[in-house]
């Protein structure tokens, strides 16, 4: 399976892009993994990985490699399930995730900025609020 981790809308979630992927090659090596089991004495890393996918599989992971990060999740041979959960957000994990974020979201602020006469919140995540009335706090 390959893995997307990304942010969205601050919130840090990871999800399962393309499922039962057949890996062709590891290290441009196409042998069955018995094969380069026999033939190696030590296993080392390998940094490129093809994999058999559809195009629209394809066009996901060249998607989503320009969103977050990518990981590869291998499964036993025998198992072609599909997965019961397919994305888990951060605050699955860490229930106060997303109490965080609000609460620095709320009390973090970098300043302000003028655009075409209009003036702007500028907050710790880069995002911009406009100030309605600036006479008010």
């Amino acid at each position: 399976d390959v893995i997307l981790t990304y942010t969205q809308e601050g919130n840090l979630k990871s999800k399962i892009i393309v499922e039962n992927a057949r890996v062709l090659s590891l290290g441009g090596d196409s042998r069955s993994l018995d094969e380069r089991m026999g033939a190696l004495k030590k296993v080392e890393s390998q940094r490129t990985i093809t994999l058999e996918v559809t195009p629209q599989d394809a066009l996901k992971v060249q998607t989503s490699m320009q969103l977050g990060t990518l990981a590869l999740v291998m499964r036993a041979p025998e198992d072609d399930r599909a997965p019961i959960v397919t994305e888990v957000g951060a605050n699955q994990i860490d229930s106060s995730y997303g109490s965080r974020n609000q609460i620095q979201k709320q009390t973090c602020s970098k300043g302000t900025m003028r655009v075409g006469g209009k003036e702007y919140l500028v907050d710790c995540d880069g995002s911009l609020t406009q100030v309605l009335n600036p006479e008010e706090p």
